[in-house]
């Protein structure tokens, strides 16, 4: 092989390696660590969202049970509640949101809906109240 062929075969070498360590740095450890959002996640204890002359959900945690109520059944509208949950590690990370994990309607004006819903202590989760479409109340991120 000429001088000038192992020369050129020596630089292309040599940008072959520095883009595979840039492409490496890229996608660093780091990438895959836990969002520092998941550190602000509390444990349960009882927690109660309301939406004025709407509704109301409590969510008790000994026992893991949600109690949805339609507050004013005279409005035509009952209340849903909706359960999110987020997975703590997901591949890529980029790809960690919240997804709904279960909905209750209460809508008698009369009594409440209870329900269970087993509460992890892997991952976050929060609750939301809806009246007429709306979310009008959202509790915080907890676990169990």
């Amino acid at each position: 092989m000429s001088e000038k062929k192992r020369s050129w075969s020596k630089r292309m070498g040599l940008m072959a390696a520095a883009a595979a360590a840039a492409s490496a740095a890229t996608i660093s450890p780091a990438a895959a660590a836990v969002e520092p959002a998941a550190a602000a996640v509390e444990a349960a204890g009882d927690i109660t969202i309301t939406a004025e002359g709407r509704g109301l959900v409590e969510y008790i945690d000994d026992g893991d049970v949600f109690t949805v109520c339609d507050t004013n059944g005279g409005d035509g509208y009952g209340v849903v509640m909706k359960i999110y949950y987020k997975a703590p590690v997901t591949i890529p990370p980029s790809a960690a949101r919240y997804e709904l994990a279960k909905s209750v309607y209460d809508g008698n004006g009369g009594g409440c809906t209870k329900v269970g819903y087993d509460i992890g202590d892997v991952g976050s989760y929060y609750f939301t109240l809806e009246w007429a479409g709306y979310e009008v109340a959202k509790s915080r991120t907890f676990n169990d």
